[in-house]
């Protein structure tokens, strides 16, 4: 679990990470107009803090970031109506979003932010973890990754999880462009599918421990529909490449893109020749 909380008095801060995926492979269209999906995923130590406080009166939710949406659309409000459906009362909170990772990077934050609010609820009010991955998949593909964290092995439209020992701790740069991309303009772009065996190659490699050579499995099938668009994203992963990154690949559908760095220098300066070209941020898986 990857629930992190520090208890303030009656107020509650919580962890909620971002995700990067190790790999993405589209495997076809589904009747309900999803894909079905190879991901996996990995929680990193980059990520939003949320406040929880306990009050009486209507749910409040407050952000560092004026674009975020505070009404019934934002997934935190929404993951705390589905728990007052489970519980069967009324559950007001007042909650500080102190939001950090970008959106439309392909990163989760909404969904991970989702998750934290179920988990930290589901905790206080004794909810069961089926119960709450009910409720998870109800709120997004991913939010039932985030509910458990770490490595995953995900199928279908991304909910079926397989949990995977978790991948070598290394530092990571991870870069916003100065630009965003929809996951329903991402998937606009796909013009045929994949078998997903690099992601079986990968899931079996990381069950095997077998460390860096597990990089050679990495993949997003996104990127080929997604470099054309916006080239930019083609020149950061060319230059990650170029000054040694162990790894550097899109995240999600973009259009954030991260970097493994060999050791924390290397981290930096693979963030210094990418400066330039958006918001760029330090971190570890």
């Amino acid at each position: 679990m990857f629930l992190k909380k520090q208890e303030l008095e009656n107020k509650v801060k919580v962890f909620s990470p971002a995700k990067i995926n190790l790999s993405l492979e589209i495997l076809g269209k589904r009747s309900d107009g999803y894909h079905d999906l190879y991901t996996i995923f990995k929680t990193i130590q980059f990520g939003d803090e949320l406040t929880v406080n306990w009050i009486s009166g209507e749910r409040q939710l407050h952000c560092s970031n004026p674009e975020v949406p505070l009404g019934n659309e934002n997934l935190i409000l929404k993951a705390a109506a589905a728990v007052e459906e489970v519980v069967g009362f009324s559950i007001p909170i007042e909650v500080h979003l102190e939001k950090k990772i970008p959106m439309g990077a392909g990163l989760g934050g909404g969904s991970s932010n989702a998750a934290a609010i179920l988990k930290l609820l589901g905790e206080r009010y004794h909810i069961s973890d089926q119960i709450l991955m009910r409720a998870a998949a109800e709120l997004g593909s991913d939010v039932p990754f985030f509910l458990r964290g770490g490595t995953a092995f995900a199928k279908g439209k991304g909910e079926q999880l397989e949990l995977l020992p978790d991948f070598p701790s290394l530092p990571l740069v991870l870069i916003k462009p100065p630009f965003s991309i929809s996951t329903a303009f991402a998937y606009s772009q796909v013009r045929s599918y994949t078998s997903g065996k690099n992601s079986l190659k990968l899931s079996r490699s990381i069950k095997e421990g077998e460390g860096l050579s597990s990089f050679q499995h990495f993949v997003n099938d996104f990127e080929v529909y997604l470099f054309p668009v916006y080239p930019q994203l083609e020149q950061i992963k060319n230059i990650f490449l170029e000054n040694g990154a162990l790894a550097a690949q899109v995240t999600g559908s973009g259009s954030a893109l991260f970097a493994f760095a060999s050791d924390e220098s290397h981290a930096c300066e693979l963030a210094e020749k990418v400066r330039d070209f958006g918001e760029v941020w330090m971190t570890k898986t």
